[in-house]
């Protein structure tokens, strides 16, 4: 037997061994985008700050934020179940709702709770960005918007307690005027 040249058998055999390897490697469903894909999402609107801190001013930006800041958690984690194939109208849904709060004025006392809002809401977003072009993992992915929705369910949730609080005491006060000027 001369074994210095390869029998044409064992390339063969070689060759299709490594495509079958190379297949199955290949053929993994990966949740991951393809490569390279930019999600634009519009702008955040400019938003309005309101000087002091009217009970109706504060009642309008109360009723729009403090509803859809915690819509927009929930569906900013239900957007991680369905990557990637829902991921362009999840985005533009959570953008949509970015923008609804954003562009709602805020009165000054509730400044702090707005920004912190469109802070975390930002993060999700951009998160969701980077890992559509292909810069950030799924698993990192899952772990910043979790992280953004772990701080809307507390420190986004706790200035909007306070928000209402004050919402409470300034229409209280407000009746209370409103009593006294009644003839």
């Amino acid at each position: 037997m001369n074994w210095t040249r390869p029998k044409p058998v064992l390339l063969l055999a070689a060759a299709l061994l490594s495509g079958v390897l190379l297949a199955a490697c290949g053929g993994r469903e990966s949740s991951d985008p393809p490569r390279g894909i930019l999600i634009t999402l519009q702008p955040e609107p400019l938003g309005t700050v309101l000087p002091g801190c009217q009970p109706g001013e504060l009642e309008g930006w109360y009723e729009v934020a403090g509803s859809l800041v915690m819509e927009f958690r929930e569906e900013s984690l239900a957007a991680l179940d369905g990557l990637p194939d829902t991921l362009a109208p999840a985005l533009r849904r959570l953008s949509d709702l970015r923008n609804a709060i954003a562009s709602q004025p805020a009165p000054e006392c509730a400044a702090l709770a707005h920004d912190t809002s469109l802070a975390y809401m930002r993060q999700s977003l951009e998160a969701f960005q980077t890992h559509a072009a292909g810069t950030m993992t799924e698993s990192a992915l899952r772990s910043e918007v979790q992280a953004a929705a772990d701080a809307i369910s507390t420190t986004v949730a706790g200035l909007l307690e306070n928000t209402r609080s004050q919402l409470e005491q300034g229409l209280s006060e407000q009746r209370a005027t409103q009593a006294a000027n009644t003839p």
